[in-house]
């Protein structure tokens, strides 16, 4: 009866059961009154006291059935699992309380890990009711004297029938404070319960920082009231205190609390209004500020403060941090309070530095009204990170420049740009032009150790964009025709071997390349695969870039690999460099991946790779030039993924200009790129499905749009044909769609040649080593 098997679904979801306890109740009632026999009778003796007291205590309820039970020959026995007790407290079964604390065992042996002596089972049961949301039960089991700083409930492996036990192991006092159970704490306090909790427990907070944890006021008072000391805080790596915990969730009325309970908050230290700075909690920072906490991390050299929150690490002052997350009213009253106006952190990093960088020069002269130096001797100089002077190269405002320049006696061209101050160089209108002519060099690079030279991040940077360069065409240009006068090699391959050029054109950046063309890049340049720009516009099935290519004199006659086609039109290598080389390869050495290439005799390949749910297979043809094997599928058929464009008929819902992207009637998340004649929106700006993306360009001043689309064929942006637009429309759809020759996997593979006749491809750090059959 007891151990019957229900549905399986039944017991896995914890789905209702098919009957309710009352019923249940009634039905063992009359089971034990017809004269039903003890469970498990045909078993040991004592396997009813370990099994059928807990099925007894879920499945009924109430203390008849208990004593029916008893009255068999049986009582409750427990080892290291759940309680027949303790499910009673979990599930509120207060009948069947008293029968259970009279009939079983009040203490047993502890078998957990490192665990020794006995456990109460009546405590062991109070944590329980408190984890089922029970107090009265907790109280009624509660005693003076119980080992309160026991663990528990212990549950073990054992699971309910109908329903999931949830329960943490902690120390009562913890669980209830947790639960924020003010009867269950009054009555531990009451009985002599430390406030504190166990001060030996390793794992844990105090029961007050839970409490504050748990968002629960009441208990936070009751606690507080019985003398809880907040910045009591366990041995544990992770362990905080409860005021730590009330900081860091910027809970000003704990805090606030704890004030009013005596507690000094100025004893914080520096530390605490950096952490609700941090969280961008400005009203906790402003409490703080006001109650007297100090503003200042004292530092004493590189990586020392006298500021606890901050030992053995980056001393980063509030008025730092204040100033970067742009919290004026902070700002105004951490100066009000004192704090060093250069807000300087222990690496040279100051408030002064952002806030040069960002032009807030309102904000700067409120420092410098308040005693902030921009000649300060504890300020780094340049090239050394956190310069001022490099700020202000790379703030964009040539003014700031010279003013910086003169307040602290060093010359432009001792600045180093920072990294991400490229963009005020491609944005700004004549900037470069006047920063060389103040004798920058862009050389320095004591601030961006670790990134490439100027010229290729300003590269990069334009390559990574996701902005079209329509309005500031003219600007860029003349930034690489300057970059190129300074030697800067505009066809240096990236860190993937192509060229700037072959990028942009693969990118469908018609823009871009145009930009470089015009700058003095080379419309014929190689790059490590051997391939021409105009190679690359006809592998991508871009006519409109080869037409470019051809305006700045690229040549487009002969942009197909090196080899000649033969009647079954495939291609045949004409140099004995490829000689020995067709056959079968099978990749070796690779677990769990499966790749195998066929190199023909009349110039074509066949390539086939899997791994894992993934397949690849390509057909083209390849080359060699006696040092390297080239695989290269054939050229992309010309396509456009803009299907149509027209004004929306969902309209704006404001003034600025709204794009929405539609694929199969359904709105898309795709990158969106606009210009006007003034300015270039980009972004990342991704149409959010049905609300678009929005630039504030006014009717008719539209001038360039392109849609990013991710694709097999390869990823790039696809241009817009802005003449078929409404000028007064205020809302655009435009609808892509996906041709079936842009559906596949382009392949352009580079092998080396080893001596021994293997083919091997590096892929990162890793080298691929096909061997022939």
């Amino acid at each position: 009866m007891l151990n019957r098997d229900f549905e399986f679904a039944v017991r896995m979801t914890y789905l209702p059961r098919l009957v309710d306890r009352a019923s249940m109740t009634q039905m063992v009632l009359a089971l034990f009154k017809a004269g039903a026999a003890k469970p498990y009778a045909g078993a040991e003796p004592d396997v009813a006291d370990y099994l059928a007291w807990g099925h007894m205590v879920e499945m009924t309820e109430g203390a008849e059935p208990l004593r029916a039970l008893a009255a068999t020959g049986t009582k409750p026995a427990y080892e290291d699992g759940l309680t027949a007790l303790a499910l009673a407290g979990y599930l509120g079964n207060s009948g069947a309380v008293p029968v259970l604390m009279a009939l079983g065992p009040r203490h047993i042996p502890a078998t957990g890990y490192g665990q020794t002596g006995e456990r109460d089972v009546w405590l062991d049961a109070a944590q329980a009711a408190v984890e089922g949301g029970h107090p009265e039960i907790a109280t009624q089991l509660l005693r003076a004297g119980m080992p309160f700083a026991q663990s528990g409930p212990q549950t073990g492996s054992r699971d309910l029938i109908f329903g999931r036990l949830e329960m943490a192991a902690r120390p009562i006092m913890n669980l209830a404070a947790l639960r924020g159970d003010t009867q269950t704490l009054q009555r531990l306090l009451a009985l002599g319960a430390p406030v504190g909790g166990d001060p030996q427990e390793q794992y844990g907070n105090t029961p007050l920082a839970d409490a504050v944890q748990a968002r629960q006021p009441a208990a936070v008072t009751m606690l507080l009231a019985a003398g809880a000391d907040p910045t009591a805080k366990r041995q544990g790596y992770d362990a905080k205190s409860a005021v730590d915990v009330a900081v860091q969730a910027g809970d000003v009325a704990t805090l606030r609390q704890f004030a009013d309970a005596g507690f000094d908050l100025k004893t914080l230290g520096a530390g605490a209004i950096r952490q609700a700075l941090e969280n961008r909690e400005g009203a906790l920072a402003l409490m703080l500020i006001e109650a007297g906490v100090p503003v200042d991390s004292h530092t004493g050299g590189p990586g020392k403060t006298d500021d606890a929150g901050d030992a053995g690490g980056r001393a980063e002052p509030p008025l730092l941090l204040a100033v970067t997350s742009g919290q004026a009213a902070v700002v105004d009253a951490l100066l009000s309070r004192g704090a060093d106006p250069a807000g300087l952190a222990s690496d040279g990093e100051s408030a002064l530095y952002w806030l040069i960088g960002r032009q807030d020069t309102a904000m700067l002269d409120r420092l410098l009204r308040a005693g902030a130096k921009l000649d300060d001797l504890r300020l780094p100089r340049a090239p050394a990170p956190y310069a001022l002077l490099n700020a202000a190269v790379a703030s964009g405002d040539m003014a700031l420049v010279k003013r910086v320049s003169q307040a602290t006696g060093q010359a432009v061209a001792d600045a180093c740009l920072p990294e991400g101050g490229e963009f005020n160089l491609l944005d700004k209108p004549g900037y470069f032009a006047q920063l060389q002519a103040a004798g920058f060099t862009g050389k320095p690079n004591a601030c961006a150790r670790d990134a490439a030279p100027l010229p290729q991040r300003i590269v990069s940077q334009l390559l990574h964009s996701r902005q079209l360069i329509v309005a500031r065409h003219a600007t860029v240009v003349q930034l690489l025709r300057q970059l190129k006068a300074s030697g800067a090699d505009l066809d240096a391959p990236q860190a993937d071997g192509a060229t700037p050029l072959n990028v942009a054109i693969q990118l469908g950046r018609q823009d871009l390349a145009d930009a470089l063309l015009s700058a003095g890049a080379s419309p014929d340049s190689v790059d490590g695969a051997g391939r021409t720009p105009a190679g690359v516009a006809r592998e991508t099935g871009q006519p409109a870039m080869r037409m470019l290519l051809e305006r700045h004199g690229a040549r487009v006659d002969d942009i197909a690999a090196p080899a000649i086609a033969n009647k079954r039109g495939g291609a045949k290598a004409s140099s004995k460099s490829a000689a020995g080389l067709p056959g079968h390869y099978w990749l070796r050495g690779m677990r769990e991946v499966g790749s195998e290439i066929l190199l023909s005799e009349d110039g074509r390949f066949d390539y086939m790779m899997t791994y894992g749910a993934v397949d690849i297979v390509a057909r083209g043809t390849w080359r060699s030039d006696g040092r390297q094997v080239f695989l290269d599928t054939p050229p992309i058929v010309p396509f456009s993924a803009i299907a149509g464009v027209r004004a929306d008929t969902r309209p704006a819902e404001s003034n600025p200009l709204t794009v929405r992207v539609y694929y199969r009637d359904r709105p898309v998340k795709v990158d969106v790129a606009m210009s006007s004649a003034d300015a270039d929106y980009g972004g990342p700006r991704q149409s959010e499905g049905s609300d678009g993306v929005s630039a504030p360009i006014a009717p008719g001043a539209l001038k360039a749009l392109a849609v990013f689309v991710p694709l097999p064929s390869g990823a790039r942006w696809h241009e817009v044909d802005v003449s078929k637009i409404d000028p007064g429309a205020r809302a655009i759809r435009v609808d892509v769609a996906v041709p079936e020759s842009a559906t596949g996997t382009p392949l352009h593979k580079t092998f080396t040649l080893h001596k021994d006749g293997a083919l091997v491809e590096s892929s990162g750090s890793r080298e691929l080593r096909y061997e022939k059959e």
